[in-house]
């Protein structure tokens, strides 16, 4: 049959973009799809097919290949050793996640063994502590607040079993939600090919509506916002209102406007989204059960070595620095690493780990930690929020532990006064502050140790924020609090 004058007219730029897509659709389907549309909306359609980005097999591995070799590149960074006998790779999410299809294109694409991937028989690895690293895999971030609870959760289950890093690494990702995972977990995340709004239809600033004036551009984004409410109620513009314009050859991510996948009140969709098998999440109760074996094994390990006098002891060869978030294990890592920190105390080897749960700590969580990690010390800053400790909690907890409470934070281990007095650091103290002067919130003095952090550390994207601490411990590390730590340190894991 012959179509329409108004669908005939653009049949032949159709055609051109349904060829150059990586994955074999049928004119004739995306004709279909887009007759769904009113007729004066069909410029809509087109725009929606001429920006999206079709990610076929092809460009999915190369995308792998880039992510593999960011972990490996992060993983050097970090000091933490990626090999075959340490680190086990999986998909991220549940039965409604791409995570495991991932992770089998990534197994396939990189030089790393089906024994490296999560499954029944590697839960081994883990249960007998010989896993360090834990490397989630994803096609798509958004939000990232979907991957940030269940990271967390999942840190809560791993690192009492000896998993010390977890790596998120993505085919696609939005600056915004790969920067939420960042901040909100103990997770180092990154992806290959990196989004902002102005890849999106949220955005009226984006190339979808190159050409309109401004009053048209937002009109437009009201009718699709229209056709979205018909195929997503509650989300018209797709999760988190993205707008995406992201399909991959096997499934669409939900960010994606639901216009491309959704085939709710039936409507036809052009990539329909599928559902996948399980991730990482279908192995919680499995760690639970390791976790509770593990405790159990702890408490047999403390009656024990109660039982032992203290002239049979010996001292402590290493220890597991457990400290709050991303920002101080990069600070300890950096301590570490490159400032001896460990030859200092007298120990071989410290390892340091963020728990990414805030001032308190789960019970449960500390539990585990104290009896799974017996020559650990925890690490607290000392200018926290006491709100955010209700009903005494952290003195609770203090009490419990072995623990070293910084003055008032990694902060004291640098020179302040110095940072303030360089031209350098502090125009760009002002500058990430938005004002003109360095003084504090009274305005009666200087910037306080906790606000140059604050401004430092805080107000940077993580993936600079490495970069800041490197800097300011290069030139303003004041060695003899290094020091002064340390031998708190050692004093601390003899008992003394």
């Amino acid at each position: 049959m012959k179509h329409p004058r108004s669908i005939s007219a653009l049949l032949s730029e159709v055609e051109k973009i349904v060829d150059s897509w990586p994955v074999e659709v049928p004119v004739g389907d995306v004709v279909r799809w887009m007759l769904q549309f009113d007729v004066e909306d069909f410029d809509l359609a087109l725009r929606v097919i001429r920006n999206l980005n079709v990610v076929g097999d092809a460009d999915l591995r190369s995308a792998l290949s880039v992510a593999y070799s960011k972990l490996m590149r992060k993983a050097v960074e970090k000091n933490a050793r990626i090999t075959n006998r340490n680190t086990l790779f999986a998909g991220i999410g549940d039965a409604g996640k791409s995570g495991s299809m991932i992770a089998y294109h990534f197994r396939m694409t990189n030089p790393i063994s089906e024994e490296n991937f999560l499954h029944d028989e590697s839960m081994e690895y883990i249960e007998r502590g010989l896993v360090e690293n834990l490397v989630l895999i994803d096609d798509f971030i958004a939000t990232g607040r979907q991957a940030t609870d269940e990271i967390n959760e999942l840190a809560k289950r791993v690192t009492p079993l000896g998993v010390k890093n977890i790596f998120v690494l993505a085919v696609c990702g939005m600056r915004e939600g790969i920067e939420e995972v960042q901040n909100e977990t103990k997770a180092y995340t990154f992806s290959a090919f990196e989004y902002d709004t102005k890849d999106t239809v949220a955005s009226l600033d984006s190339a979808f509506y190159s050409g309109l004036e401004h009053k048209d551009r937002s009109a437009m984004l009201e009718r699709l916002r229209h056709y979205g409410r018909f195929c997503q109620e509650k989300n018209p513009l797709g999760y988190g209102a993205i707008g995406g314009l992201v399909a991959f050859y096997y499934n669409t991510p939900n960010s994606t406007v639901p216009v491309v996948w959704s085939d709710n009140n039936d409507w036809i969709p052009l990539f329909r989204r599928v559902r996948r098998i399980n991730g990482i999440s279908a192995y919680y109760s499995q760690f639970d059960r390791a976790l509770k074996q593990k405790a159990s094994e702890g408490r047999n390990t403390k009656d024990q070595s109660e039982r032992r006098s203290n002239a049979e002891r010996e001292p402590p060869r290493e220890t597991t620095l457990f400290v709050e978030g991303k920002t101080d294990e990069i600070f300890f890592d950096i301590l570490t690493n490159e400032h001896r920190l460990a030859e200092r105390a007298g120990l071989e080897r410290i390892d340091v780990v963020a728990l990414g749960v805030g001032v308190t700590i789960p019970e449960r969580l500390l539990d585990v930690l104290t009896k799974s990690y017996p020559s650990s010390v925890f690490i607290f800053d000392g200018d926290f929020d006491s709100s955010r400790s209700p009903g005494g909690a952290l003195q609770k907890q203090l009490e419990r532990v072995r623990h070293i409470i910084l003055q008032p934070s990694t902060m004291e281990f640098l020179d302040t006064d110095r940072i303030l007095a360089s031209e350098r650091w502090a125009e760009r103290l002002a500058r990430r502050a938005g004002v003109g002067h360095l003084r504090g919130h009274s305005g009666n003095g200087p910037l306080t140790p906790s606000e140059i952090e604050r401004i430092l550390f805080r107000m940077y994207p993580p993936s600079v924020r490495e970069k800041v601490i490197r800097e300011l411990t290069r030139d303003f590390l004041l060695e003899k609090r290094v020091d002064d730590f340390a031998a708190r340190l050692r004093r601390i894991l003899l008992g003394s």
